[in-house]
């Protein structure tokens, strides 16, 4: 588990290194957004409440795709 951590850590400071901070967070902030579009229930709520955001949360999820 430690040497587990350990690999990710190392890993982390890689990527962060080779991307900057502002690229990673924008991956990340774009998986979150994808793995919330996956959740029918989230989507339903959006639907029904927010349908703006919903709007550009699926066109995020639609450029991620595309790339």
């Amino acid at each position: 588990m430690e040497r587990e951590s350990s690999n990710v850590d190392r890993e982390f400071r890689m990527i962060e290194q080779s991307y900057g901070t502002d690229h990673l967070d924008l991956v990340l902030a774009m998986g979150y957004v994808s793995r919330l579009i996956d959740n029918v229930r989230v989507v339903h709520h959006l639907a029904r409440n927010h349908p703006e955001i919903l709007a550009e949360f699926q066109r995020i999820v639609q450029l991620r795709d595309a790339a």
